[in-house]
């Protein structure tokens, strides 16, 4: 019978020099969900390992946790402060949204201080680079309209799109060329239709999640080539094994289609039963609660059934401009979980950004 590498000894040292489970793991080299993490747990557990001093994870903001800090702060974001979270990204959103489900009392928030009433700001003043302590990200809204302002045509850069697709408003998107949204500078910024923006390099965090490398798809079959696993193809790319560098590792074989099927897996899943993916009949179904199901998911069921890979919209196939665009997956009606067959078709970001129910009916803007 095969011993476990991870002894007493090591899960030990392992768990004192962590702060959380999640730590830990990444500390070992593994990435801290799935099936791993529940075999380390409950090894933990019967070797009799201590993790009294980890943190909680997973913090729900529920009415006892969020309740007595809304009623100490004088505005949304001295509430994430409070929390302990960044003004910047999806919390702003996510708490305020917990916030008026719960119904907590927010009358005694002063109004964003707007000196001089509705005044704009000198388009000069917004395109600039941010100073780093400046955390908050500038509104795309009001990015483009400093922009136009400033002279920029309000029309695609690449392309030419004009603000209006199919005989339907099309927001244009603020696209920051080198990734960093701090950088307002006018070279810095241009003006996209939501295609062009979906095949640039620096889309949705694309730089910041897997930087360009020449030579990358080359370096990726080779090292898969002469791998058995992707820790050894990371290794070989002079990558570190870490839970980040194999969700990477996943995202680039899937661009490339590179075949790992000759990958083993690791040494302590081996022995668990692979669950066999489940089938378009399971997945197009509706279902009242719980999370959406994955738009990888979701589009891979649609192939199943035949749905052909265009845009059911103006029929643009996965390619815009040269370069592999991936097409949205829309729900008709609005309700996100509502999977049946009859409520979902596959749409180009053109076409997606103008339906009645894009973005929960409303505009995105921003980069």
């Amino acid at each position: 019978m095969a011993t476990s590498r991870f002894t007493k000894e090591c899960l030990e040292a392992a768990a004192r020099d962590a702060r959380s489970m999640s730590e830990m793991m990444t500390g070992l080299g593994l990435d801290p969900r799935g099936a791993t993490r529940r075999y380390l747990r409950a090894r933990m557990i019967r070797l009799g390992v201590d993790t009294s001093h980890f943190e909680r994870e997973g913090v729900r903001w529920t009415r006892e946790v969020l309740s007595p800090v809304v009623a100490a702060s004088s505005s949304m974001c001295e509430v994430l402060r409070r929390l302990g979270l960044d003004v910047v990204g999806g919390y702003h959103t996510h708490i305020s949204r917990r916030v008026t489900a719960l119904g907590l009392d927010t009358s005694h928030f002063r109004p964003p201080d707007r000196a001089g009433g509705t005044r704009r700001r000198d388009p000069g003043a917004v395109l600039v680079v941010q100073p780093p302590e400046r955390s908050r990200r500038i509104p795309g809204e009001r990015l483009r309209r400093a922009m136009t302002a400033s002279g920029v045509p309000d029309r695609c850069a690449l392309c030419a799109t004009t603000p209006s697709w199919r005989g339907r408003p099309l927001p244009l998107e603020v696209d920051h060329r080198d990734g960093d949204w701090r950088n307002n500078r006018p070279e810095n910024l241009r003006l996209l239709c939501p295609n062009c923006h979906a095949v640039t390099d620096t889309y949705r965090g694309r730089a910041k999640r897997r930087p360009a490398t020449p030579g990358t798809a080359d370096r990726l079959r080779s090292a898969v080539a002469g791998s058995v696993s992707v820790a050894g193809a990371l290794r070989l790319m002079g990558r570190p094994v870490s839970p980040r560098q194999r969700a990477l590792f996943g995202e680039l074989v899937a661009e490339h289609g590179v075949d790992t099927s000759h990958f083993h897996r690791q040494v302590h899943l081996r022995r668990q039963p692979v669950a066999p993916p489940r089938s378009a009949d399971e997945i197009l179904v509706r279902h009242d609660r719980g999370r959406r199901t994955r738009t990888v998911v979701l589009r891979r069921a649609l192939t199943e059934t035949g749905v052909p890979e265009l845009c059911a919209g103006c029929g643009t196939g996965p390619r815009w401009l040269g370069r592999r665009m991936v097409l949205e997956v829309d729900h008709i009606n609005g309700d996100r979980h509502d999977d049946r067959r009859r409520n979902l078709r596959l749409l180009c970001p053109n076409c997606h950004a103008v339906t009645g129910t894009w973005c929960r009916g409303g505009q995105r803007i921003g980069s």
